[in-house]
C-alpha cells in the first residue's frame, strides 16, 4: 500500500498553483510541483476526450498528496454516476480500458520503471550519446543496449519539452546513480 509520506503534508491544488505561478522555490515538495505540471497536461488530455485521464489524474493527486482540482472531482463524480445510474455499461466505458489489447505488460512496465533514470543518466553522463553509452547505462540498470536506447528516445521528447518549458529545475532531486566511470559500475 502506498501512503503519503510524513514529510508530505496535503496541499490544496490551487495553493500549489499560486506558489508555482509566483515562481516560488519554497514549494513543499518537488513531487507536488511536478504533479501540478502533470495535472495541467492530463486535464488537457481529458478535454480532448481521453477517458483514462481521470484515473491518471487521481493517481497523480494521491501520489503527491494533493487535493483534487475541481475539473477532476467533477469528471470522477460524473463517471461514477454514469455507471451507478446505468447510463454506462462498465467502468471501461467511462474510464477507458487500462491497456490496449495485445500489449506486453511486462515489457511496458520495464520501460516505465526505467524511463526517467535512463533519460537522466544519459543526459547527465557528459559523454557522447552513442551505442557505447547506451550499453553502459543499460548494463547498470540490467537492460540491454537496444532497450535502453529505445527507452531514452521514447521519453526524450517529453522530458526535453518539460525542461524547455520549466527549466532545468525539473531535474532537481532526481537521483541519478549511473556513473560514467566504468570502475564505479556494478
Amino acid at each position: 500500500m502506498i501512503e503519503c509520506q510524513e514529510s508530505l503534508s496535503p496541499i490544496h491544488f490551487e495553493e500549489l498553483r499560486e506558489q508555482i505561478d509566483k515562481e516560488s522555490y519554497e514549494i513543499r515538495d518537488w513531487r507536488q510541483w511536478v504533479a501540478r505540471i502533470q495535472l495541467d497536461e492530463i486535464e488537457a488530455n481529458y478535454k480532448e476526450g481521453d477517458k483514462q485521464a481521470i484515473i491518471d489524474a487521481m493517481y497523480v493527486c494521491a501520489d503527491a498528496c494533493l487535493d483534487h482540482p475541481d475539473w477532476l472531482r467533477n469528471a470522477f463524480l460524473n463517471s461514477v454516476q454514469a455507471v451507478r445510474g446505468y447510463g454506462a455499461k462498465s467502468w471501461d466505458e467511462v474510464f477507458g480500458k487500462p491497456h490496449d489489447k495485445g500489449v506486453n505488460i511486462r515489457a511496458r512496465a520495464k520501460k516505465i520503471k526505467y524511463q526517467w533514470a535512463v533519460y537522466a543518466s544519459v543526459k547527465n553522463s557528459g559523454r557522447a550519446i552513442d551505442a557505447s553509452l547506451f550499453e553502459d547505462v543499460g548494463k547498470f540498470y540490467g537492460l540491454g543496449k537496444t532497450l535502453t536506447e529505445e527507452i531514452y528516445y521514447t521519453g526524450k521528447p517529453l522530458y526535453d519539452a518539460w525542461i524547455k518549458k520549466y527549466g532545468e529545475k525539473i531535474m532537481i532531486e532526481q537521483p541519478v546513480v549511473f556513473d560514467t566511470d566504468p570502475a564505479v559500475q556494478k
